[in-house]
């Protein structure tokens, strides 16, 4: 095993000293857009899976059109096939009870396009990923942008018995809970009347990663990706001021795909972002059947997934550590406040109707000395993006 770990650093050194040897791709040159874009994933997860055809642009633009009316299928050699149904523009979903894969069993991804030119990629394996060995996280400081950051840095360890694996990629999807500082408890309904309702005041948001992640264990004894950094997660945003989930999904991949991807983040922008324009010298498993030498850009990817969770919370901080609450001083400064008067009741209502929020009396006459409301912003969480739904998955 330790001399195929050598081997395979040797030759995925040559393949990136090649790459830097390619010219950057000049926008310039005719037919550098328009070029079919493939994208997409079967793993032995439960589906939908998703395909998506589009087509390039220049580097100087941001439009990626969709490409509608394709017949997709993906195959499982010796297996069941399943056709993808169109969900948007170029994007097809399969069925979630349809086809899956399962670890050892090859699978392929057939194109059909409106003006019928056959695209197919090459049969890959699937390789089944070992589970997560260790998902924690550790409190740093650290400089960001060359600014000092404390924060949490989250590693994952992994562990294959078998030494079959080797090649992982890591993806992750962040949970937190969030809260606003002045949710209203009660409608208005007269003078001095109200009625209470459930407080509104915790949400949920979600973020997805969008860098490409990426181990390997070719220099090591045995298959073991040890203290790998996944995402440093900064006090800064509100991301830590209750309580905040992180999950990875950890790919098993074959050396042909970990390839792809490792050119794909050695040659992406200085951000490394997972859907930055894909450079025309990264070369895809997916070709025209008729014509083989048409670039195709994208990839099907065929892996074994595993997955792990942690939860931190505002208590996990060190002490003396906190985030700062910059939300509740700004919206101090937003109360809207209606003084009692003959018109004062109509005038809240007329608020009320334009959006603002019913948040207090002042005052505990009958009528009170003033109403007071609140903007969306400061009183309902679902204004900054997450529901209130609390997930599944979620614990306390």
């Amino acid at each position: 095993m330790k001399e195929v770990k050598i081997i395979w650093t040797i030759y995925i050194a040559l393949g990136i000293l090649g790459a830097s040897c390619v010219e950057p791709f000049d926008t310039s040159i005719p037919g550098g857009n328009d070029l079919l874009v493939i994208d997409g994933a079967i793993t032995d997860e439960e589906g939908p899976y998703t395909v998506r055809i589009s087509k390039s642009s220049l580097l100087t633009e941001n439009n990626f059109p969709g490409v509608s009316g394709a017949t997709v299928a993906i195959e499982e050699e010796n297996g069941p096939s399943e056709l993808l149904i169109e969900n948007s523009s170029g994007v097809y979903l399969s069925s979630p009870s349809g086809i899956r894969g399962q670890p050892g069993r090859r699978y392929r991804l057939r194109v059909k396009l409106s003006d019928n030119e056959e695209y197919e990629s090459e049969w890959m394996l699937m390789k089944p990923s070992p589970p997560v060995d260790r998902l924690y996280w550790q409190f740093e400081e650290k400089l960001v942008n060359d600014v000092p950051k404390s924060g949490f840095q989250i590693y994952v360890d992994s562990k294959d018995p078998e030494d079959n694996t080797v090649f992982y990629r890591y993806e992750w999807v962040e949970t937190w809970k969030y809260r606003v500082p002045f949710f209203p408890l009660w409608i208005l309904t007269d003078e001095c009347s109200y009625q209470f309702i459930e407080p509104n005041d915790y949400c949920f948001k979600e973020a997805t990663s969008n860098k490409i992640n990426l181990s390997n264990s070719l220099s090591n004894e045995e298959d073991v990706v040890s203290r790998h950094p996944l995402l440093y997660v900064t006090t800064d945003p509100d991301r830590l001021r209750n309580r905040y989930s992180f999950q990875v999904r950890q790919h098993a991949l074959t050396q042909t795909e970990y390839l792809f991807w490792e050119g794909l983040q050695e040659t992406s922008s200085e951000s490394g972002s997972l859907f930055d324009v894909q450079p025309r010298n990264i070369k895809s498993n997916l070709s025209n059947v008729s014509r083989p030498n048409e670039q195709v850009l994208g990839y099907f990817s065929v892996s074994g997934v595993s997955d792990e969770r942690v939860f931190i919370s505002a208590e996990d901080l060190p002490d003396g550590v906190f985030v700062e609450d910059l939300l509740t001083p700004f919206c101090l400064q937003e109360f809207d406040t209606v003084y009692y008067s003959e018109t004062a009741l109509s005038e809240v209502f007329s608020k009320v109707r334009d959006g603002l929020l019913f948040y207090d009396f002042l005052g505990i006459e009958c009528p009170p000395n003033a109403y007071t409301l609140v903007t969306p912003f400061c009183g309902d969480c679902t204004v900054h993006g997450g529901t209130n739904q609390e997930p599944d998955f979620w614990e306390e």
